[in-house]
């Protein structure tokens, strides 16, 4: 279920433990992640996220995406995280965009 994307919070943490509920809950088909992908609040501001690489392959199975956008503004989030609101202000502006819907809805889901 981890994903080498960025999840820097799951350093040094692999699927072995989860591997018997895992299975359970497939046989039992109940739906589980093949990925989990989040924010990345290590990125520095100077390089833009890429949410589509991020994704990637369509083949790749159920996603789980953890993004945590905020509209930029109002100094909530800046005073929250004064040194990483921009991820969360960028990932707005990029994921609340009519391109970016348009290329989500062009994506196979199976």
């Amino acid at each position: 279920m981890l994903a080498p994307a960025p999840c820097n919070h799951l350093a040094g943490v692999d699927d072995d433990p989860f591997a018997d509920a895992s299975a359970a809950a497939r046989s039992a088909g109940m739906p589980v992640f093949d990925r989990a992908l989040a924010s990345d609040f290590s990125r520095p501001r100077s390089r833009p996220a890429d949410y589509r690489a991020l994704l990637g392959d369509p083949g790749s199975g159920l996603t789980y995406c953890a993004f945590h956008p905020n509209a930029p503004g109002g100094a909530e989030i800046e005073r929250i995280e004064p040194d990483q609101f921009y991820v969360r202000t960028d990932e707005y502006e990029q994921l609340s965009t009519a391109g970016w819907k348009d290329w989500l809805e062009s994506r196979p889901t199976s």
